[in-house]
């Protein structure tokens, strides 16, 4: 019953996330694609020149608030943090798992790169409380997300 209840109130409800047609979905990796390219251009750009976005390796934070995507140790404390706080951590949580990796996006073969950022990385981070912390060193704002998504919303409307 209480998965149930979180899936219907969280602030992008996770039923309507699992659709493969979710807006809610596009607009999720729309924000990670942007914040990405804002603070980690180089990698993003690595990543782009070699077709690797964000639906590769975001789509199933969103779709299982990171359980597919981390060790479980550390996918337990995000689902902590997303339920006392919200889907920020998401966010914080995509970009903190790159800047552990920036340095082997940039100099890895392409052939590699969709496996590095799908789940390749897991032995590359920290223990569960440094993960966390560097999450949270991680200035990504409310409002700067609000702004991504009426910028995604303005551009599918036209």
């Amino acid at each position: 019953w209480l998965l149930v209840q979180v899936m219907k109130c969280i602030p992008a409800p996770l039923g309507r996330m699992l659709s493969p047609a979710s807006v809610d979905l596009a607009r999720s990796l729309y924000v990670t694609e942007a914040l990405v390219a804002d603070f980690f251009p180089l990698c993003f750009a690595r990543l782009s020149q070699h077709g690797v976005n964000s639906a590769v390796y975001a789509a199933g934070v969103f779709k299982t608030i990171a359980l597919s995507w981390l060790p479980f140790d550390l996918a337990v404390r995000v689902w902590d943090i997303f339920l006392s706080e919200g889907d920020m951590i998401l966010w914080r949580c995509i970009l903190a798992v790159i800047s552990f990796i920036a340095d082997d996006i940039m100099r890895i073969k392409r052939e590699q790169l969709d496996a590095l950022m799908q789940y390749g990385f897991r032995g590359r981070l920290p223990d569960a409380d440094d993960f966390v912390e560097r999450c949270f060193n991680i200035d990504v704002s409310v409002k700067l997300i609000a702004t991504l998504r009426r910028e995604y919303d303005h551009r599918v409307a036209h």
